[in-house]
């Protein structure tokens, strides 16, 4: 399960499924309880109500597994992420970099805290938290998050653009993931031909074949500059209409 949660939730949640929490001794339902809630939060975005983090790694700690307590509290950081408490969630992954840790949790924690201090517009930051990211998941070897480390890396870059967005859809083409390529060849474009029609053809399928609406946005402001108020109308109202195309509009003009 501990091995699966990054590479196949659906196969993490079918070896959880498999142990009789009833023979297991108190390090090893710590374990449990931590993967359990790494699974959870993976899957849905939120963590197990009996979840004490905190506590967990104070366990972890006291039993000389500091990179379990190192996982507790980059999970921790990354829900706190996730609802917004930024200060927090840093506070958090600042505690998961003073422990020795696993590869992908050591570069998913420098990847939050890029992504943390971008959206504070402390550029620079960020960009030193990504670089730092890439070694650790390199030597993971798990090309989803490095594609996504390659993005941002693109993305907020002025030098080696091209290159990093490059390194990303090849990570995305090795995984024949088209969605994932397609979101960051989004990216690409939205940095260098912001207004070319290919990123409308990528929005247009993003919404209606992915179902994600809030590349509407986008496709508003399009139609917008190519006065077509009633194909802008139409995208405006799937965008009104969706709530967490809400959140996500919220969250961009905060």
């Amino acid at each position: 399960a501990i091995s699966q949660v990054w590479l196949d939730a659906d196969q993490a949640q079918k070896a959880l499924g498999k142990i009789n929490t009833s023979f297991l001794n108190e390090y090893e339902l710590q374990r449990y309880r931590l993967t359990e809630a790494h699974l959870m939060l993976k899957r849905e975005l939120r963590l197990p109500i009996e979840s004490n983090l905190d506590d967990m790694a104070k366990y972890f700690t006291n039993c000389k597994d500091e990179a379990s307590a190192s996982e507790a509290y980059y999970i921790q950081g990354a829900y706190l992420n996730y609802i917004g408490e930024n200060t927090q969630a840093m506070q958090y992954l600042k505690k998961a970099e003073s422990y020795p840790a696993t590869s992908i949790i050591r570069g998913m924690t420098y990847y939050k805290m890029g992504r943390i201090s971008e959206s504070e517009q402390l550029y620079e930051i960020a960009l030193e938290n990504y670089h730092k990211a890439l070694p650790y998941l390199e030597e993971a070897g798990l090309p989803l998050y490095l594609a996504s480390v390659y993005r941002e890396l693109g993305r907020n870059s002025s030098e080696g653009r091209d290159e990093y967005f490059e390194k990303a859809l090849s990570a995305a083409r090795f995984m024949k993931d088209s969605i994932l390529y397609m979101d960051i060849r989004y990216a690409q474009l939205s940095v260098s031909q912001p207004n070319s029609p290919e990123i409308a053809r990528i929005c247009q399928y993003m919404c209606h074949e992915v179902g994600r609406k809030r590349y509407a946005y986008d496709l508003v402001k399009y139609y917008i500059r190519t006065h077509k108020a009633d194909s802008a109308k139409i995208y405006l109202d799937i965008l009104a209409a969706d709530t967490t195309a809400q959140i996500w509009s919220e969250q961009q003009h905060a």
